[in-house]
């Protein structure tokens, strides 16, 4: 009804991925096989979102440019490890209106995120492996988000404005746990336990 879409609003947007993948296996290094893999990935998110009978308009285009590559050292050995690298290159690009006003300048930041990834992988007799690993991660700053339309759709209308000195939101996991497993041609049981931790730094917190 036009009562509901006034409050509920409408969103337009659109989601696209392209990338591609080398994986090249190097035998006989220093005596064991070398497996590395790289690539390059791209997306975009577009999303036009219009609340009439709260004035909001927001228009938010966000590309992130991607490559990465990881070398892992006796894949299927007794032990391996890998060691990889991301580098993400993310462009926010939006013109936001909060009650029927301008929210300022429109936002176009660029950001340059390295994010680097260590596990380990041992074999102990034929039945179990213990795997440690550690990864970073980061979420660059939107003022438009799946979280955020969700909770308009339940009614909550919030109305967020980027601070100009927001930094991505960066993250750093470790990981450890122990497999075990036992299978024959005619039953397989196993059983995992996993430890892990996530240390945010720089959380976004919507203020008042």
């Amino acid at each position: 009804t036009p009562q509901a879409r006034r409050y509920y609003g409408e969103t337009l947007g659109f989601i696209g991925v392209a990338g591609g993948q080398v994986t090249h296996l190097l035998r006989d290094i220093l005596e064991s096989d070398l497996l590395v893999v790289g690539g390059v990935e791209y997306q975009i998110d577009g999303v036009n979102d219009s609340l009439p009978g709260y004035g909001r308009q927001i228009e938010q285009t966000t590309g992130n440019a991607g490559s990465y590559i990881q070398a892992q050292i006796a894949p299927g050995g007794p032990l391996s490890a890998a060691l990889g690298f991301r580098v993400d290159r993310l462009r926010i690009a939006g013109t936001y209106v909060y009650d029927g006003r301008g929210g300022g300048r429109p936002v176009d930041k660029t950001f340059e995120v390295v994010n680097p990834r260590l596990s380990l992988v041992g074999r102990i007799g034929s039945l179990a492996s213990v795997r440690v690993g550690y990864a970073s991660g980061f979420r660059g700053p939107q003022a438009f988000d799946e979280d955020f339309h969700l909770s308009t759709l339940s009614g909550e209308a919030r109305i967020v404005q980027l601070s100009p000195s927001l930094e991505p939101e960066r993250s750093q996991s470790i990981t450890a746990s122990v497999d075990l497993e036992d299978r024959d041609v005619f039953s397989a049981k196993g059983a995992t336990v996993e430890l892990f931790a996530t240390y945010l730094e720089k959380p976004f917190v919507v203020g008042l």
